[in-house]
């Protein structure tokens, strides 16, 4: 039953570790969040930086709005007559304005740098520069030149100057002489543009001229080719003449149907009234026929009069009826073969007209297709002839023009806004500079924090690690003086080989003070089970260096102090460090059990001088494959052979880091569980989470994590000195009792007591006196550092 419960109770806490293991690897990626974080633990950074920029630069902005101010002064000059400009555009000889801006050379201000250089030209600020012992690169700088008006509305035409000086009375002077020169300036360039406008002008003209008059000669000869003198006239013709044609060639395809629907007529024995006789159609192309035997038809006519006479008096049978039937019936033939014979003459001849009419139209039609080549050459020389007049035209009135303006003696440019200096200087801007300052002090104080963070990623304390990694905490171990000496005093202080009179106060208290925190340890460790018994566990780090190898020593000798029977392994096949610090030889350990197994397991194991509980089983020799000789089922069998001997409460195995390779996991799967050391101030806050997570991978089960203050950390009140904890200890006599215990030498308590009093109270002085300015200046630094 307690078997079950302690599955369960190591599946959650597997699960558990997966869990914040899923978070660590999800947060891996750089985000706002962990910038916030790095901001957040540099903060007093990031706002001295912050605070320290926003005072320089409120210092400096004030410093120079008394000292060196800057104001600035304007004036406006139209450049382009906007009433002229559209004059000319309303002009119907479009030539003319070509000609004046050919003879100009006038771009506008098309080119605008071109003419902000010309304005800033050295030549042209000599004046004021000699005046006012300014150089000209200097003077250049102070000027700038706008196209817009004042209120910032594209103004092509206008030109807006400005100059920002530090002396007023200075910017006036300058600022007005300025606008004269650039007012003169411009008079100076356009009457020069006259004069060689003026010769530009006079230059081309005899080209014109010649132009004009070849122009001219071609059209004359074009119309003697053509025997024309406009070819519109002619066409226009040609078009009425088929006109008339083709309606003339309509009518007579009508009366062709007419006609043949009158042979179809007498075809069907029909005789055709005396009306045909004569004109068919009462126009000029009508046609007209006649009865070949008008006599014919005027006795068959008689012969119709007489049978409706007789049918009146007489019956259908009787002679005379008949007899003037028979008479119809053989005159009736002769009618109808005349009357088809005239039918047919006519449409012979309405064909031949058709005929004729239409041959006529074609000819109309291949005589006008001609003209539209005759009317595009034409046109042709008729616009080179006018283009040559015209220009010819444009160049005499645009001389003219610049006759009358160099008569005139005007100012193409003229000042619309007068010059004025700003008496209120603009230079610098208290608001706008210190807006600014504080954003750039803002990012200064971020990109100092971030980097201060990124020179110092490390934790700073116990807080950090369990808030940035989130996993069981089993103690923490403080930062202790006495470790930091060499190998031979560690181990005088851990066994107590100095008589414990010699060993110094301060020591002392060191002593309980890590004792207690290995107690604490060794606790938790016991307790992360309640149901079964942790029999072995795996002490590992990130990196080297991290103080894992004495954490092993000092764990395993405060459990066997009370009590607890404790085998310490070091499983560190590569850089083994047990044997060095405890003084043991090396000859026979780990590796070699695992090589030969005929070896005597606890027959290797060495004992540790005063310690009856403490044993120790060393690396043994190098072998030249760690890796693979853990990974053997004979490393398997060592361990688990250890595990069951009955000799031992607790197995420590020392491993490698467990970053670095994989000796430490390898170990770990045949142990209870894992414990990652992680080192304040050492380690980069990355790495534990890098080492959480091959943990995890290896199936390790991970019994929580031991916080280690490796190096000395001036700032945390933990290590600042441990005379506090004296009262602690005299006033708690099992404390001290428990002391005098861990040395094995007996002494009187009251005399220890009295003298630990005096010590303490010289150290305190001491300390007092000899650090006390720079433990201040180390506490400000500390403060700004977090």
């Amino acid at each position: 039953m307690s078997n079950n419960s302690s599955s369960d109770s190591n599946f959650e806490l597997n699960k558990q570790f997966e869990t914040e293991i899923k978070k660590i690897e999800s947060e891996d990626s750089i985000d706002i969040k962990k910038i916030y974080q790095a901001i957040f633990r540099r903060k007093k950074l990031f706002a001295v930086t912050t605070g320290t920029i926003l005072v320089l630069t409120g210092f400096f902005n004030f410093y120079n709005r008394i000292f060196n101010p800057v104001y600035k002064g304007t004036f406006t000059i139209l450049i382009s007559d906007p009433i002229n400009e559209t004059s000319n555009n309303n002009l119907s000889n479009a030539s003319l304005a070509l000609f004046e801006d050919l003879a100009n050379n006038n771009n506008s201000i098309s080119d605008f740098p071109t003419l902000v250089e010309f304005l800033k030209n050295p030549i042209l600020l000599k004046p004021l520069t000699k005046k006012y012992d300014i150089s000209s690169k200097s003077l250049a700088n102070m000027i700038k030149i706008t196209n817009e008006s004042r209120e910032k509305k594209a103004a092509k035409g206008l030109l807006t100057v400005s100059l920002e000086i530090g002396n007023f009375r200075e910017g006036e002077n300058i600022l007005n002489e300025l606008n004269q020169i650039y007012i003169k300036s411009s008079l100076d360039q356009r009457k020069k543009q006259i004069e060689d406008g003026i010769k530009f002008l006079d230059s081309q003209a005899p080209v014109f001229k010649e132009k004009s008059m070849q122009a001219q000669s071609k059209l004359a000869t074009f119309r003697e080719q053509n025997l024309i003198i406009k070819p519109f006239l002619k066409g226009d013709t040609l078009k009425n003449q088929e006109r008339l044609l083709e309606e003339q060639l309509f009518v007579l395809k009508s009366k062709r149907n007419e006609l043949f629907e009158l042979k179809n007529v007498i075809k069907e024995g029909k005789i055709i009234a005396l009306g045909l006789k004569g004109q068919i159609g009462n126009d000029s192309q009508a046609l007209v026929f006649f009865n070949i035997d008008q006599t014919l038809l005027e006795e068959f006519n008689k012969v119709l009069t007489a049978l409706s006479e007789a049918q009146t008096k007489y019956t259908s049978s009787s002679k005379i009826v008949k007899g003037l039937f028979a008479k119809i019936e053989k005159i009736k033939p002769l009618i109808l073969k005349n009357q088809l014979k005239a039918v047919d003459a006519t449409i012979e001849l309405n064909e031949t007209k058709i005929i004729n009419l239409e041959k006529r139209i074609v000819e109309l039609e291949t005589i006008f297709r001609t003209q539209p080549d005759i009317i595009k050459n034409y046109n042709n020389l008729q616009q080179e002839v006018q283009f040559a007049e015209e220009s010819l035209q444009a160049l005499r009135a645009a001389k003219s023009r610049f006759q009358l303006q160099m008569a005139q003696n005007t100012s193409p440019w003229s000042t619309i806004v007068p010059p004025e200096m700003s008496k209120r200087p603009i230079k610098p801007s208290i608001p706008k500079n210190l807006i600014l300052g504080f954003f750039v002090g803002i990012s200064a104080g971020i990109v100092a924090a971030l980097i201060r963070d990124k020179l110092d990623y490390v934790f700073h304390n116990v807080d950090e690690v369990f808030e940035e990694i989130k996993v069981p905490s089993l103690g923490h171990i403080p930062y202790t003086e006495i470790f930091n000496e060499q190998t031979n005093s560690i181990k005088e202080l851990l066994f107590n080989t100095k008589d414990l009179q010699k060993i110094d106060a301060n020591d002392r208290y060191q002593r309980f003070f890590y004792q207690e925190a290995f107690r604490n340890i060794f606790t938790s460790i016991r307790f992360l089970n309640t149901e079964g018994k942790i029999k072995s566990i795996v002490v590992t780090s990130s990196i080297p260096s991290e103080g894992k190898s004495l954490t092993n020593i000092l764990l395993a000798k405060t459990i066997s102090e009370i009590g607890q029977r404790v085998l310490l392994v070091d499983a560190d096949l590569r850089k083994p460090q047990l044997h060095k610090r405890l003084g043991m030889n090396n000859i026979v350990g780990l590796s070699n059990l695992i090589i030969d197994d005929e070896i005597d397991i606890l027959g290797t194991i060495q004992s540790v001088p005063k310690m009856d509980n403490l044993k120790v089983l060393t690396a043994g020799v190098n072998p030249p494959d760690p890796t693979r000789l853990l990974s053997s089922n004979r490393a398997k069998n060592v361990m688990k052979e250890l595990s069951e001997s009955g000799e031992f409460d607790l197995i420590i195995y020392d491993t490698p880091p467990i970053l670095l390779i994989a000796d430490a996991a390898l170990t770990s799967q045949n142990t209870d569980g894992m414990i990652l050391l992680v080192s304040i101030n050492k380690v980069e806050r990355n790495l534990p989470k890098k080492a959480l997570m091959r943990i995890n991978d290896s199936g390790s089960k991970l019994l929580g994590v031991i916080t280690n203050t490796r190096n000395e950390d001036k700032y945390n009140k933990e290590s600042n000195s441990y005379a506090d904890y004296a009262n602690y200890a005299s006033v708690n006599p099992s404390q001290e009792n428990e002391i005098s215990d861990t040395s094995n030498q007996s002494e009187d308590l009251s005399s220890f007591k009295e003298e630990t009093k005096l010590e303490n109270k010289l150290k305190v002085s001491i300390d007092r006196v000899i650090k006390s300015t720079s433990h201040q200046l180390n506490k400000l630094i500390a403060w700004i550092e977090k």
